[in-house]
């Protein structure tokens, strides 16, 4: 086995877990001094849960923007992440984005 061949995985800078997370999130954002952020997830989250409006809703009423980025897979590829890469800094409503969740 080559190094080139072991699996790195870097955790985010924060990890959010529990009962209630995804509704204390905005909160948390403000009281951080977020402007600007980009949600990635699937079409699932999207079009079949109400979660990334509620979201996206919630932090908006606290001075939060964040834009959706719903081409994202689960499990993704380098490949995947390599195009969303390329697509979202080709955006004008992405380049100063602040935080990703």
């Amino acid at each position: 086995m080559l190094v080139e061949d072991l699996v790195h995985f870097c955790a985010p800078a924060r990890l959010i877990m529990g009962t209630g997370a995804r509704v204390r999130l905005p909160a948390l954002l403000q009281r951080l001094g977020y402007r600007r952020g980009l949600v990635v997830t699937d079409k699932f989250f999207t079009s079949a849960t109400p979660w990334v409006d509620e979201l996206v809703t919630a932090a908006r009423a606290l001075g939060v923007t964040l834009t959706v980025y719903d081409g994202g897979a689960p499990d993704p590829t380098t490949t995947l992440c390599d195009a969303a890469t390329a697509t979202l800094r080709a955006a004008p409503e992405t380049a100063d984005i602040d935080h990703v969740i």
